[in-house]
């Protein structure tokens, strides 16, 4: 229905999803595209030019067209004419809306243009949460990736040093009690030459001990490790 100046309706209690369907309890009334765009060229000192719709051959389906005329900013350079066609649609009133979309598309993201409807305080305040939470998101990402770099880091350290520790055990066996040994195959990340005490249990000289220190280290900072106890 026609509602004067260009601003036409349709029935006012309607609920439906993007995608068509009905959501039980809830109203949408939807506004017009074409009124909505006319109150864009009239605050913008715009005009529209030519409209009009015509039906496709061999087809019920109809297309809708404009040329709006666009002043330029602050007073300066030449007038812009921009021609917009939608695509088909069923009835003339769905295919003004669409040409209508198209061109509102146009000045909103081509002449920064923000139509400060009912919806535009919550969108913003939405927006600004949004790029909030984004910004921490990126934030801890950031920290994130830095501790698993760290956290790697100090793995490979303390493997390294496991490594010497049984390296060291097995080249001193000569003064203490330990000897290297076959074992079962190990991960790559803590391959190290495997090492047994051989001494008394429990240490009673002070050689013993020593080795039994040393083996004990290694073994309680390797996966499946054996320490011995008292």
């Amino acid at each position: 229905m026609d509602k004067g100046k260009g601003i036409m309706e349709e029935p006012a209690f309607k609920s439906s999803h993007d995608d068509g369907s009905v959501a039980q309890g809830q109203v949408v009334v939807n506004i017009s595209r074409k009124g909505i765009l006319r109150q864009i060229t009239s605050q913008m000192g715009a005009t529209i030019r030519t409209e009009g719709v015509y039906k496709l051959d061999k087809s019920d389906k109809k297309v809708a067209w404009l040329t709006v005329e666009i002043p330029p900013r602050g007073g300066e350079g030449v007038v812009e004419v921009e021609g917009f066609q939608g695509i088909p649609c069923i009835t003339e009133y769905e295919a003004q809306e669409n040409v209508s979309e198209m061109a509102i598309s146009h000045f909103v993201s081509k002449m920064n243009v923000t139509i400060n409807d009912v919806n535009h305080a919550p969108f913003v305040e939405t927006y600004r949460q949004l790029h909030h939470y984004m910004s921490w998101s990126m934030i801890l990402q950031m920290k994130h990736e830095t501790l698993h770099i760290e956290k790697n880091r100090l793995f490979s350290a303390h493997m390294e040093l496991l490594k010497r520790l049984s390296s060291i055990c097995i080249r001193y066996g000569d003064i203490l009690p330990l000897a290297s040994c076959a074992s079962p195959p190990q991960p790559a990340s803590i391959s190290m030459e495997p090492v047994i005490y051989t001494g008394s249990k429990p240490p009673k000289t002070r050689h013993e001990l020593l080795a039994c220190e040393l083996f004990n280290i290694v073994q309680e900072n390797t996966p499946n490790g054996c320490p011995i106890t008292d």
